[in-house]
């Protein structure tokens, strides 16, 4: 038998592709015809859709070699209905004596192409999820979510975090509204590990009512922060139990390490920006005291150039202040003494 160990069909046309001469038994399963049924067929009886039928009569004017691959022809099976295959064509003996055509269903090449899309489509959002850390802005919250609902197929995905004016957790995030925008700590305990809720189960916790007063199907649960330092709880919910991907662990994991690392890179941005403006006051208070001190008063760098000078330091040595910027202080304070032994002399030299 011919090629009966491959897992794909071959189909072998002879007599410029009007004759059927044999086939494999994977062609057999794949269009569920007999082998004595092949014997009354021809080509075009396998090949009747307009499409598949102007593909036949495109064979004989081919040129061989190379090979030639075909996507989306339609074979007619015995029960009356048309699979679509993936079609390699290829010559064979002196004179293109024969076609062989391997065919494979349309559905696996196509099966493939979404697994390589779905694969670029993660790394795509696994390197936009490790900029939106970078960035931490306003926004980034909430962009690492509508990624995260993406890649969970998930129709809510949210976070509730705790709230900065209280032992309570506030939502950030989009949920149904049956969902309360702020969840008491107590609520939460319950969550400090990871859950899964489907609606075949009885529970009176009031995130699980909320689900099934919204018509969820599925909640699932993934704690934000460390163990003994937790700061919320991610929250995903399908409306279809059987939309949720194996995979659907690792992702919450993940969304729930970039969303606990943008909370953080946020804290601290917003420390150092509330520090920053503490300093820039403190200054200008400092600048205030300079400028009205009665004393003489000189700040100097670490070259002992004068870098600053207030009023009453111009008015005494008879300078403007912006005159005795920039010089070295031997320059201007001049007299018997040596000024710069006693300045090293003050700085413990």
């Amino acid at each position: 038998m011919l090629a009966d160990s491959l897992d794909e069909a071959v189909l072998v046309l002879t007599d410029e592709i009007q004759q059927i001469q044999t086939c494999n038994h994977a062609f057999l399963l794949l269009t569920g015809y007999a082998r004595s049924d092949l014997e009354t067929l021809t080509p075009r009886d396998l090949f009747t859709t307009p499409a598949s039928s102007a593909w036949l009569d495109s064979l004989p004017g081919l040129t061989f070699p190379p090979d030639h691959h075909f996507e989306d022809i339609d074979v007619h099976t015995r029960d009356g209905a048309d699979v679509r295959v993936d079609v390699l064509a290829q010559a064979v003996g002196s004179a293109r004596a024969a076609s062989v055509l391997r065919l494979e269903p349309s559905e696996a090449r196509r099966r493939d192409e979404r697994a390589a899309e779905r694969r670029a489509s993660l790394l795509h959002a696994v390197a936009r999820l490790s900029e939106l850390v970078e960035e931490a802005g306003p926004g980034s919250m909430n962009e690492a979510l509508a990624i995260g609902r993406e890649l969970l197929g998930a129709d809510h995905l949210a976070l509730y975090k705790i709230s900065a004016s209280g032992p309570d957790y506030d939502l950030v995030g989009a949920l149904p509204p049956e969902f309360p925008e702020r969840v008491p700590s107590a609520a939460l305990e319950p969550m400090r590990s990871s859950s899964d809720w489907t609606q075949k189960q009885r529970s009176s916790h009031l995130l699980h009512k909320a689900a099934r007063a919204s018509g969820m199907q599925a909640l699932r649960t993934v704690p934000v922060g460390e163990t003994t330092a937790w700061v919320g709880v991610l929250i995903a919910t399908w409306h279809d139990e059987s939309s949720i991907p194996a995979d659907a662990g690792l992702y919450m994991a993940l969304i729930a390490r970039v969303g606990h690392a943008v909370l953080i890179r946020q804290f601290q941005r917003s420390e150092l920006t509330s520090a920053q403006a503490t300093m820039t006051q403190l200054d200008g208070e400092l600048r205030g005291l300079f400028q009205a001190s009665a004393e003489a008063m000189l700040v100097l760098d670490a070259s002992w150039r004068i870098v600053r000078a207030n009023p009453a330091a111009a008015a005494m040595l008879a300078y403007q202040p912006n005159e005795m910027l920039g010089h070295p202080v031997q320059d201007i304070l001049v007299g018997p003494g040596d000024i710069m032994a006693t300045l090293l002399d003050a700085r413990g030299h």
